[in-house]
Parts: C-alpha cells; structure tokens; sequence
C-alpha cells in the first residue's frame, strides 16, 4: 500500500505556515473551506499566466483578505491598476463578501518549486522533450542559487508511444539526504505529472493534460 503524504501538509505549523488563516464556529467551517477553494480554483485558473505558487486567504468579520503571490505582478495589476480591481470585483461577486486583494512578488520564480513544475509542465504540453525540459530547468535553478533539485516526471513521455514512462533527473552540490523529502507521485497512463524538490525552499506537485 503506498503511504502518500501531501508534501506542504506534512510541514504546516514546523517549517510553513498555513495558507488559510482564520477562525470560524464549527456549523460555518465547511462552507468557508470551499469558498476558500473556490477562490483559490478561480485566481489560479484565471491567472496561470502571470505565475501564481500560492494564495493565502486571511478573514475578519466582513473582509476577506487574499495575497495573491505572483512571479509577474505586472500582468495581475494591469494599467492603471484597472486589471486588479477588476479580479477584486469578481471574486466579492462569486463570495458575497468584501474583498481585499494584496499582490506579492515572487522575486526568483527560479527558485519556486511550484513555478519550476508548472515550467516543465508547459514544455511538455508544447511537445519539448522531457529530459530536454528537466535540464533547462535543473541548470536554470542551480545558476539561481540553489543547493539542489531533484524532478521526476512521469507519464506518457514519448509522444505518439502507449508505454509509460517514469523519468528523474538531478543537480546538486548538496548530499540527497538532506533534501526535503516529498509524497511520490503515481501517475496515470496519459497524464503527464512531475514533482520537484527543492532544499530549503518548496517542494511542489503538478499535473499536465496530454495534448494529442
């Protein structure tokens, strides 16, 4: 039987802090846990472009404060501060709720576990080779500092072939008993997925459709 760990739960309240923080009555939690999932679904969906690792979600009595952490502020904000305001307006349309929206700069996406996946992710999509796309990203985050990076992908790798692939590729100055360690990642024939692991930073899981 595997013993899967979702890698971010498994270090809530040690080394990470929890990306939902507030307090609720026990009759009111179920329904802010899906809103804030909703939330989070909508601005991901809506907002893949502009790099998002993570959304934290804070609450008052009447105000919903997001911090919406971004690789490209620039594309969220828009002219003027026009585009923002308009996802502000959206998400207080979908909760009933006054909302606040705060952007954080992701200084070095590089140096993101997330944004390193969702990176692979696309090449893949766009048909790149997948140990062409694993070692640009490998040198990429050891030039940017890194002590190390473990990727794994796996799938259906090889356009065109039915057989299932599982790939891993690795840099590092770093001994590997030392990384943080992540839940392995079993993927489903058809579906690309990877996971990264970077020391001391993040550890980060995604998934790529299969464009045929």
């Amino acid at each position: 039987m595997g013993q899967k760990v979702n890698p971010h739960g498994f270090r809530v309240g040690v080394i990470k802090d929890w990306d939902s923080r507030w307090y609720a009555s026990e009759e009111k939690v179920g329904d802010l846990i899906v809103e804030d999932q909703k939330i989070r679904k909508y601005l991901k969906k809506t907002l893949y472009g502009a790099g998002v690792p993570k959304i934290e979600i804070e609450r008052s009595n009447d105000i919903v404060t997001i911090y919406l952490h971004c690789a490209r502020p620039g594309v969220v904000i828009g002219k003027g501060g026009e585009q923002i305001e308009q996802y502000r307006l959206a998400v207080e349309k979908m909760i009933g709720k006054k909302v606040k929206l705060n952007i954080v700069e992701v200084r070095n996406p590089d140096m993101n576990a997330q944004l390193v996946a969702e990176n692979i992710a696309q090449q893949l999509e766009g048909r790149v080779s997948f140990r062409r796309a694993m070692k640009s990203v490998i040198g990429r985050t050891m030039k940017s500092g890194a002590k190390g990076i473990k990727t794994m992908v796996a799938g259906r790798l090889v356009w065109g072939a039915v057989r299932f692939i599982l790939a891993g590729l690795t840099g590092s100055s770093f001994p590997f008993s030392a990384f943080l360690s992540g839940a392995l990642l079993t993927a489903v024939p058809g579906i690309l997925a990877q996971l990264i692991l970077i020391p001391l930073i993040v550890n980060a899981l995604t998934k790529a459709k299969r464009i045929d």
